[in-house]
């Protein structure tokens, strides 16, 4: 059985919090509308639980921070804000620190992360919304409401490079995600689309592409362009002009009362979970909110949703780590709830297979997803 416990952090001028992320070591990051990121100490206590702990404020934003995101090595933290505000941090020496102050006991106040790098793309209306780390760490991608995207270099003697600008939506980009395999990033948008971007073939063969996914992130992000538009489904049932299946939005509109539309990817890379769904089982069917599955490289349509949320989704995150299935008893328990999640995919796949007997191919041309979820030999948590 899982143990939860609240950890109510309130040092944030009791302004709203907007983004928290972990650091490998267990340190977390917040940042929120009081221009400020704050970086925390999370420790175990003799009880079992977590308690919190406040390490130092950073205060380098003039305006709201949106998003904090620690790079996969935790060398680097990379905050947003708005104003088109990207900014760079790295840790402070902790030897240089001590002897500024004299060699005292630890001022909980001083900063432990200092800012290296500002990165400059977005316009200065654009509120940065979201951040992602390519999973190298040699490259960052963002979303604002300029309706633009940016894939921005990380490391090296081009660092605060652009080495990426997608100008594809008609709406603020409210969520970046970047693919475990570097092969893809995900961006979703107030538009009601979730445009998946791939990297372009390279010349020369399979045996180049290999070598292509080999390369740094921040060396490979000009070879993005935008594969895939998720964005609507073929409705059974109702037919459009021409008799054709009418489509449905996947997505809500700008009228869902939210700044962010966050998508994640499973650490594994085999799964894409997009938030902010909406879903109708049948024409005039009442209206479910809910977060669409994606299988890996299956972008006709989705292989499964999540409903039972009474609001919108906005986010959605992973747990990094795999967990062994479990065996004997506690995998039978969970058998009923695999059953109701299979049952209700087939349906879903039953009603697209009836639709889309008529309807044009995917965008891609591929075949539509299979509709069943995947066997994994592993299982992973998300919220």
């Amino acid at each position: 059985m899982v143990k939860a416990k609240t950890l109510q952090v309130v040092w944030h001028s009791k302004e709203p919090v907007y983004s928290v992320d972990f650091h490998p070591n267990g340190q977390l990051a917040t940042g929120g509308a009081d221009k400020e990121v704050k970086v925390w100490e999370v420790e175990r206590g003799s009880d079992g639980y977590p308690s919190v702990r406040h390490v130092s404020s950073l205060t380098a934003h003039l305006n709201t921070v949106n998003c904090v995101r620690f790079s996969p090595t935790g060398t680097h933290l990379a905050t947003s804000g708005d104003a088109g505000e990207v900014l760079l941090w790295e840790p402070v020496d902790a030897a240089a620190a001590a002897a500024r102050r004299g060699n005292l006991c630890e001022d909980e106040g001083e900063a432990s992360w200092r800012r290296c790098a500002a990165f400059k793309g977005h316009s200065a209306g654009g509120d940065v919304m979201d951040l992602a780390w390519a999973p190298d760490g040699t490259a960052l991608a963002s979303g604002a409401i300029d309706n633009e995207a940016f894939l921005f270099v990380a490391a090296g003697r081009k660092r605060g490079d652009t080495a990426g600008r997608f100008k594809d939506h008609k709406h603020f980009v409210q969520g970046v995600a970047w693919d475990p395999a570097q092969q893809f990033v995900a961006t979703q948008s107030a538009d009601r689309t979730c445009r998946v971007y791939a990297l372009k073939p390279p010349a020369g063969g399979r045996k180049n592409k290999v070598s292509q996914y080999l390369l740094p992130a921040g060396e490979t992000a000009r070879d993005f362009y935008c594969a895939h538009t998720l964005a609507k489904r073929a409705m059974p049932g109702e037919a459009a002009e021409g008799g054709k299946p009418a489509s449905h939005p996947l997505f809500a509109d700008e009228r869902v009362n939210t700044f962010f539309r966050r998508p994640a990817w499973s650490p594994d890379g085999s799964l894409l979970v997009v938030p902010a769904g909406v879903y109708k089982a049948a024409p005039g069917g009442s209206e479910l909110k809910t977060a669409y599955v994606y299988a890996r490289g299956k972008w006709g349509s989705p292989i499964m949703h999540l409903p039972g949320h009474s609001k919108d989704v906005v986010v959605v995150r992973f747990c990094p780590v795999l967990f062994e299935r479990d065996d004997g008893k506690a995998q039978q328990a969970g058998q009923q709830a695999e059953q109701q999640v299979q049952q209700q995919a087939e349906q879903q796949q039953a009603e697209q297979q009836q639709a889309e007997q008529q309807a044009e191919q995917p965008q891609d041309g591929s075949a539509a997803a299979s509709g069943l979820p995947i066997d994994l030999p592993y299982k992973m948590v998300f919220a």
